[in-house]
């Protein structure tokens, strides 16, 4: 993948990922359920020519996924919810996927994926913020 500052990006997902979306999803796509070493298929191809989706129009898929969640939020009364998927963005689910990858990886290796210099801003970020978290929510567990 290539990220912020046009640097490539090794990106690591889920095992239940690529069970229950990837294969799926290529299938549609005509594709053979896992990518083979030789293809050069891109991951999210243009409708139009087929070539790999810019950034910007990668930006807009995922805003429009967004508003159609937050519509059928508040169609179904869920308006809380449908507040906070406003602030949502495509960097949101980056923080998202960062943050869940903390019980899987240190934070070396995460600071790495995620392409920061220096694993000070991965633990900045989110490791700090994670286990204050789990602290909270601890505080409030009964014995």
């Amino acid at each position: 993948m290539i990220g912020k500052g046009k640097k490539e990006r090794l990106v690591t997902v889920p095992d239940s990922y690529i069970d229950n979306v990837l294969s799926r999803y290529r299938s549609s796509l005509g594709l053979t359920p896992l990518p083979r070493i030789d293809e050069d298929s891109p991951m999210l191809p243009s409708r139009k020519t087929g070539a790999p989706l810019h950034q910007d129009s990668l930006n807009n898929v995922v805003e429009e996924a967004f508003d159609l969640v937050i519509k059928e939020l508040v169609k179904t009364n869920r308006k809380q919810q449908a507040l906070f998927i406003a602030g949502a963005s495509s960097h949101w689910l980056r923080h998202t996927g960062a943050t869940q990858a903390l019980d899987e990886s240190n934070e070396t290796m995460l600071a790495e994926e995620l392409g920061h210099a220096s694993v000070k801003t991965t633990v900045e970020v989110y490791v700090a913020p994670a286990h204050r978290d789990r602290v909270r929510k601890g505080s409030t567990r009964k014995l």
